[in-house]
This record gives structure tokens, sequence and C-alpha cells, in this order.
């Protein structure tokens, strides 16, 4: 039987042949930036989570598209490198970097978990995609060390945090991600630790991975994600 081929729309102005047009791409808003809101943590947004970055990430959660993953893994990646030194990224818009990261300290990065509900729907982790192509990126730019530890899990029943408001969306993961400490073979060298989510709005999932990696021995103090809500 012959096969029928179907174009691919772009996720953001729908025209055939492209999940993500250059048209599209070459619009998208991208601003690299430091975050300093969210206590205890230091972390970087390429772009603002409104009109075609939104309809891009939505994308990408609901489909888990290779090409949608590629693009937004080599957005985060240029801010991490840029922050490492091994990208020409100016370091002052971005924040104070990562001393010695991908140098003297390997660097490791974990992706934030989807509740059990999230996963049977998606059958796919969308942060653990994101990570493992970041890690890619990374070690093209010259990064040695960098690996993915997907070693955060969500217990128990929670809301879909998308509905929630902030209050709402603290109280939803209070208690609920736990590490395992398999794979916590730790190198010589402390590694760095940055946690990778698509999107960061109140901080709730980020400061719940950091507290359940305190508690196993792994503080973390870095973030990265493509989008912030503002």
């Amino acid at each position: 039987m012959s096969r029928v081929w179907l174009p691919v729309p772009c996720v953001i102005c729908g025209q055939p042949h492209q999940q993500l047009c250059t048209a599209c791409s070459n619009s998208l808003r991208i601003r690299p930036r430091a975050i300093t809101r969210i206590s205890g943590l230091t972390g970087w947004a390429v772009a603002d989570y409104s009109g075609e970055v939104s309809s891009l990430v939505r994308a990408f959660k609901a489909s888990g598209s290779r090409v949608l993953q590629r693009y937004l893994a080599r957005e985060i990646a240029a801010v991490l490198a840029g922050q490492m030194g091994a990208s020409q990224l100016g370091a002052g818009q971005l924040g104070s970097g990562l001393p010695g990261a991908g140098r003297e300290r390997p660097i490791w990065l974990i992706p934030a978990p989807s509740s059990r509900a999230s996963l049977k729907t998606r059958g796919f982790v969308p942060a653990k995609l994101l990570a493992s192509a970041v890690a890619r990126e990374l070690r093209v730019s010259g990064l040695a060390g960098v690996k993915v530890i997907d070693c955060l899990r969500i217990s128990g029943n929670t809301r879909d945090q998308a509905g929630l408001g902030k209050t709402e969306r603290f109280e939803n993961l209070r208690g609920k991600i736990a590490a395992s400490p398999k794979g916590f073979n730790l190198p010589a060298s402390r590694p760095t630790l940055v946690l990778i989510d698509d999107i960061v709005t109140t901080g709730a999932t980020l400061l719940e991975m950091q507290r359940s990696l305190s508690e196993v021995g792994l503080p973390a103090e870095f973030f990265a994600t493509f989008a912030e809500t503002l």
C-alpha cells in the first residue's frame, strides 16, 4: 500500500511543510535574562510565556516533538553555555554565571517530574526530553561532564498546576516531590546542579525540587527554563 504524504503544519502560523517554519522561528521574541525572584535559586529564562512563545511551548508539551524539543533546547543551552563561558552571550544581562561548571565541576541537569496523570496522558515527561536535548547541545558546545540525572518523582495525587493560583500551586506540590538516591554516584568534584523545566510561573515546582534534592545531600542553586510567565 502506498503511503499518503501529509504536510506538517507550523504550530504557530499553521502553514504546511515545517512544524516550526523559518518565518515564525525568526519572529519569536527571544530575550534571555536572569530570574532572581525565586528565593534561594538563581535561574535563566529564554523568553516570555505569551503569544507565539506560549503556542510553541504548549505544542511541545502536547506532542513531545523532536523538532520543537531541539529548538527549545538550543535556546536554553545557549544561555547556559554563556553562563559557563562557552559562548559570546552577554554575561552582564544574564547574571553572574556558574563558576567552574563544565571545567572543574561536572554539570548535572535535573528535569522537573510529571504527575502520574500527566505521564499517562502524554506518555512522556516534557522536562526530561528537554533536559536530554539541552545536555546534547552543551556537549556539542564543548562542555564536558554534562549528564541528565532523572531522579525526581511526584508521589500521591496532585492537580494540574496550570489551573491553579499561586498559593494553590505551592499547596498542591508541598511534600509531593521525592528524590531517589539511585544514580547519585558523586564524582570527585561536586557537580553543579541545574534544574530544568519548560515554564516557570510561581516557582512552586522548582522550590519543591530544590527541597527534595537538599534532603538527599544535593542542594541545587540554579535552574533554566525556556519561558517565564510575568
